[in-house]
């Protein structure tokens, strides 16, 4: 989102600067305790991935991941209205009002004060569109060297947790048998495909993943059988395969015309490469042994 006039610019930046310098003042009075690094480390956490959740889905999927800040905690309950606020699509200079006078009237003591501003100036950098690395950077780079050493290894934890989460999810995906193949549109356009990759090695499915554009990809793996399935996941990277996965949950209610034109996507650059002699045929295949 673009800036109207530089006075709504340089607005936002004054609410900012301000709280930003009350923010360090009161860092310096005080020693953090291992709960200001745990507060720290996950706010810087939240925000990066709500910046990782912008860039893949658009501002709408942080509502996913705000819905997991406890509200009962004052600094994450202003990242969520943070949240809220990016996500109704309101001016950085009315998000900056918003959640200035929400810092200055609960006035956070301590680290809890670089906490609050973290969240504030964080929800605006998702706002704006920097990529994850550089908003973890930035609202990292207020904390002296240790700190931040401490809350970006907590930030670091909570990532970790996140991802075997999603590999736990990831693995039932691609075991479990629930495509939705049923439709006659649908059914066409996978038959061939699926008999095709149960011929395939697994070199040869590795070379077709480098051709196929992955936004046709998952589509066809929503209608797909389990063994089809299977077949693809075990040739994709853990972290690749998590990430189809949360792109096949993010996707799951679309129509089988999507499913079909994704599913003769993939068919269609297996083909070519099958025309080219990169991947050996069913039929040639079964001549060749």
């Amino acid at each position: 989102m673009g800036y109207n006039t530089n006075d709504e610019k340089n607005i936002w930046n004054g609410y900012l600067n301000e709280m930003r310098h009350d923010a360090i003042a009161r860092q310096k009075q005080t020693e953090p305790m291992d709960t200001d690094i745990e507060l720290l480390g996950r706010v810087i956490y939240f925000v990066t991935s709500f910046a990782k959740k912008a860039r893949a889905y658009g501002l709408l999927a942080v509502e996913e991941d705000a819905s997991r800040l406890d509200l009962e905690n004052r600094t994450e309950a202003i990242l969520y209205e943070a949240a809220e606020l990016i996500v109704d699509g309101y001016s950085p200079e009315c998000i900056s009002e918003v959640l200035s006078n929400y810092y200055w009237v609960s006035r956070p003591e301590g680290f809890e004060a670089t906490a609050a501003y973290i969240s504030i100036r964080g929800a605006l950098l998702v706002q704006e569109g920097t990529n994850p690395y550089g908003v973890k950077q930035m609202v990292s780079s207020m904390l002296p060297t240790k700190i931040r050493e401490k809350c970006i290894e907590v930030c670091r934890n909570y990532e970790a947790q996140e991802q075997k989460s999603k590999d736990e999810i990831a693995k039932v995906y691609f075991e479990t048998d629930f495509s939705r193949s049923e439709g006659l549109e649908v059914r066409e356009a996978l038959d061939w495909l699926e008999r095709e990759l149960s011929y395939l090695s697994d070199r040869e499915i590795q070379r077709l993943l480098r051709e196929v554009d992955n936004n046709y990809l998952v589509p066809a793996l929503i209608g797909m059988k389990q063994n089809a399935r299977q077949a693809i996941a075990r040739n994709m990277s853990t972290r690749l395969r998590g990430m189809i996965m949360e792109d096949c949950y993010q996707l799951a209610d679309i129509d089988d015309c999507a499913i079909a034109e994704g599913a003769v996507y993939v068919t269609e650059k297996l083909k070519v490469l099958q025309a080219c002699g990169e991947i050996m045929d069913a039929e040639s295949r079964l001549l060749y042994k």
